[in-house]
């Protein structure tokens, strides 16, 4: 067996945050604000390599995360999670709740979410406690979501993001804690 590894990209990467029992991004002077970490087993079975968010303390309302784009700029969000919970819970979103980007999962309803503000895209995803990579890419008003490397689902919608958004991780944009995920 061979195992390879990819290369990060750089054309266009504002940060990577490997959460290797750290909440500093690799990339820039970027890090994780306002968030009290905890650290589990990642999807490679190594110890304090993956983001636990179990609970509204490990989450944040004010990522701080800067140089995020905005209005309907092309972005790649890409993370790999794990949820440990049944409710509905954010990834990460940034901007305000009616002109943000926000991802979610919602495992009662069998679905992750992405959202402009005012527009929910819903891509069936059944419940598992399986790590799970989740891309998704938007560019000229077409969004692309990929789970584990497929193309799941394709339509039209755009954002509009405003300068400077605030980000977050683990909250809504309407700052209300939604579950526990690892990531």
């Amino acid at each position: 067996a061979t195992l390879l590894y990819s290369q990060i990209p750089q054309n266009g990467l504002i940060n990577h945050f490997t959460f290797d029992n750290t909440v500093m991004g690799t990339v820039g002077s970027n890090s994780i604000t306002s968030i009290l970490p905890i650290y589990g087993t990642n999807r490679n079975n190594e110890p304090s390599k993956a983001l636990n968010i179990n609970s509204s303390n490990n989450a944040t309302n004010s990522a701080g995360i800067t140089g995020l784009p905005t209005g309907n700029n092309a972005r790649t969000i890409a993370f790999w999670f794990k949820s440990n919970a049944s409710s509905i819970h954010s990834f990460f979103n940034y901007g305000p709740s009616n002109a943000g980007f926000a991802l979610a999962y919602d495992p009662g309803a069998s679905r992750i979410i992405v959202s402009n503000g005012s527009t929910e895209f819903p891509i069936t995803r059944n419940y598992t406690t399986n790590w799970t990579h989740l891309a998704v890419t938007t560019n000229s008003g077409t969004l692309s979501v990929y789970i584990n490397g497929v193309l799941s689902a394709t339509t039209t919608l755009n954002f509009n993001v405003p300068v400077n958004p605030s980000s977050r991780i683990g909250f809504s944009p309407f700052a209300a804690y939604y579950g526990s995920i690892m990531i």
